[in-house]
C-alpha cells in the first residue's frame, strides 16, 4: 500500500504525518508568502519567491518530503511569529 502524493511549493511529497526525524522545511504564511528553515535551523522569510525557499531549505529527493498540517504549533526557534501554526500546510523533510 502506498501513500497518496501531492505537490507543495513545487516539491512532490507523500501526504503522511511527519516522524520524529522530520523537521519543517517550508510553510505558507499568508496569501502565498512563505517561510523556510535551513538544515542548520535558520528561518528566513521569502515573500513570494518559492523557488528560493526550496533552495534555502536544501530539499533533496532522499530527504523523504512529506506534506502535512500539524495539529498544534510547531516550536523550533522559540519565535512564535516565524514558526508554523496549527493547521498550516507544511513541507517536512528529514533532518
Amino acid at each position: 500500500m502506498t501513500a497518496p502524493t501531492g505537490k507543495f511549493m513545487g516539491v512532490r511529497g507523500r501526504k503522511l504525518a511527519p516522524t520524529l526525524q522530520h523537521r519543517p522545511a517550508i510553510w505558507e504564511c499568508m496569501l502565498g508568502t512563505v517561510y523556510a528553515m535551513s538544515p542548520s535551523g535558520e528561518v528566513r522569510y521569502f515573500d513570494y519567491d518559492h523557488d528560493a525557499a526550496v533552495e534555502f531549505a536544501e530539499i533533496s529527493a532522499d530527504s523523504d518530503p512529506r506534506i502535512a498540517r500539524p495539529n498544534r504549533r510547531v516550536s523550533y526557534t522559540g519565535d512564535i511569529v516565524t514558526e508554523p501554526r496549527a493547521r498550516q500546510t507544511v513541507l517536512w523533510v528529514t533532518r
